[in-house]
């Protein structure tokens, strides 16, 4: 698992990297790679700390909660296609 040590109780390592890694979302026979969930999550990590900065222009305040909304979307959605992928193995 790409040498990171953090475990995911309950799941092997090939599943982990299912959802931790990058993704692949075929559109229109075109393939996009999404970023993996470790990777939105630090991303949502700095706009939080930008969001926290007491002395922002209102203007980027507003695209950074705007860009944090979609991350955090994105986020949601890796994670239900994980529990649904989870669910599919166990029933």
């Amino acid at each position: 698992m790409n040498g990171d040590s953090h475990q995911t109780p309950g799941l092997p390592p090939h599943e982990i990297s299912d959802f931790r890694g990058p993704h692949e979302a075929r559109f229109a026979g075109s393939v996009v790679v999404s970023p993996g969930l470790d990777d939105l999550l630090d991303q949502l990590e700095v706009l939080i700390g930008r969001l926290a900065e007491p002395n922002a222009p209102l203007d980027r305040l507003v695209a950074d909660f705007e860009a944090a909304s979609r991350l955090v979307e994105a986020a949601q959605a890796q994670l239900a296609a994980a529990a649904g992928r989870i669910a599919q193995r166990e029933g």
